[in-house]
């Protein structure tokens, strides 16, 4: 029963929320069957981790139907799927209760169809001046207020009423608004993953938007200027871009929900990150402060959880190479507990083996390593490096060089990877190979080494290929 859909939700929720749920399926105007309101009872005796031997279908079934009744798992299943709906049609009530916009426009929709015409017009004017006063405004801001407007004007028209006087420019204007600045964020988006996964994305109206933007800078409209500029930094991969960005975020912070100004931070992260790879070490202090900011600001936190462990991972990892060692210890102490449950284990371990590899405890290092289970191609690509470099330091060449062998194998035969992302540790794989051998030969020329890894545009790890050089020199 732990696997069902209804059980899964249930456990998602905290227990404000499983308290007003339960509110929610005793209250008639939702829920007229007491079968449910039993067997919702049934299931909030085991919440949250659901672990209980008595927490079966059979015990469900007694709970509701009592221990007389044969047992139907046609019955019980049917009674489930109530519950699980009245739990979704909960989540999207108390969800519109924080959406405020929606709320308003279905609240005027109410008052037109059932013709409270005065209501109507101050609710109507209530809205205008809301308008005024809200800092955030995303691409959904400008839909939503077009929406209003648009009930307005049908209203007025259908009415005839004076106590309304809507703008049809407005209402036009924002539907704009909004079309230009979701557009610019999915373009954004688009070319931010193309650096990261192979493949292209079709952008259709591509070109026009742009040249349509170079003339109509819109720096009144925030969200648009703000994707716009990101757009252009993306596409030209120019420090001015970068550098203008920056000043707009500082500027217009409030102005996006934590959301997007999140997707603009990591966009503009790959954009440095792509920079260090190619070589520019000056890029990784800046990598190194932009995490901290986010961080600090919290951008990078969702309902009380870092929303992407790569982000925790990442920050990590630029003060580590910064030589930030008890800031690194400070930042795991504090953020691990707000990584996710289901893979907080994972990611402290290989934090740990991070923290040691650059203390050079080596042996916690593997130690560590070892306990890390790896989720995807990119993970499997950075915990590998480590666990070569490991081997490297601890002079372990058989399984290092299997190691490398096998890591090759991988990186060609996934097609999904980005061909510079296959090239930054192609290049790291051939270059540490070569630097393995180089230790037990003395006809070993490795200034000829350090020229090949000088000479690569996509390298990880250049720094410490480097160190290792200058090592056997």
């Amino acid at each position: 029963m732990q696997k069902t859909k209804l059980v899964e939700i249930i456990q998602a929720l905290d227990d404000k929320e499983v308290k007003r749920f339960d509110d929610y399926v005793n209250s008639p105007f939702f829920n007229k069957n007491d079968k449910v309101i039993a067997l919702l009872k049934f299931v909030r005796k085991y919440y949250p981790d659901f672990e209980n031997n008595r927490f079966t279908k059979e015990n469900a079934y007694k709970a509701v139907f009592g221990s007389k009744q044969k047992y139907s798992v046609q019955k019980l299943r049917n009674l489930m799927s109530q519950l699980a709906k009245l739990l979704e049609s909960y989540l999207v009530q108390i969800d519109r209760e924080t959406s405020d916009i929606n709320y308003d426009e279905l609240l005027l929709v109410a008052f037109d169809r059932r013709y409270i015409d005065k209501y109507f017009a101050q609710k109507y004017q209530e809205l205008k001046k809301q308008e005024i006063k809200t800092k955030e405004k995303a691409a959904s801001y400008y839909y939503n207020i077009h929406r209003i407007e648009d009930v307005a004007f049908d209203h007025s028209i259908r009415r005839n009423n004076r106590l309304v006087e809507t703008n049809m420019e407005d209402a036009v204007n924002n539907l704009d608004y909004f079309y230009l600045a979701l557009k610019l964020r999915y373009c954004c988006a688009m070319l931010n993953s193309q650096s990261v996964i192979t493949g292209e994305h079709n952008m259709r109206m591509f070109d026009q938007i742009l040249d349509y933007l170079s003339i109509n800078s819109f720096e009144e409209i925030p969200t648009i200027h703000l994707y716009y500029r990101l757009l252009l930094l993306l596409k030209e991969e120019e420090d001015q871009y970068y550098e203008e960005l920056k000043e707009l975020l500082g500027k217009h912070r409030e102005a996006l929900p934590s959301m997007e100004i999140r997707q603009i931070y990591i966009a503009v992260f790959n954009y440095l990150n792509k920079k260090l790879k190619s070589g520019q070490s000056k890029y990784l202090k800046d990598i190194y402060e932009l995490y901290k900011l986010m961080f600090e600001r919290n951008i990078l936190i969702d309902n009380g959880f870092i929303n992407n462990h790569i982000n925790f991972r990442n920050a990590l990892i630029a003060g580590l190479r910064l030589g930030e060692l008890e800031w690194a210890e400070m930042f795991i102490k504090k953020y691990s507990p707000l990584l996710i449950p289901l893979n907080r284990e994972n990611w402290i371990n290989y934090s740990l083996a991070e923290l040691n590899f650059h203390k050079k405890n080596y042996k916690d290092t593997l130690s560590y390593l070892l306990s890390f289970e790896f989720e995807d191609a990119y993970n499997y690509a950075e915990h590998k490096t480590l666990l070569a470099k490991t081997y490297y330091e601890l002079e372990e060449d058989e399984p290092l060089f299997a190691l490398t062998h096998a890591f090759r194998i991988y990186l060609h035969r996934d097609t999904n990877i980005a061909e510079h992302f296959q090239k930054t540790f192609h290049n790291f794989i051939r270059i540490l190979n070569k630097l393995a051998k180089a230790r037990f030969d003395p006809d070993a020329n490795v200034q000829d080494i350090q020229k090949e890894l000088e000479e690569l545009q996509y390298i990880t790890n250049r720094e410490w290929l480097l160190e290792k050089i200058e090592e056997l020199k």
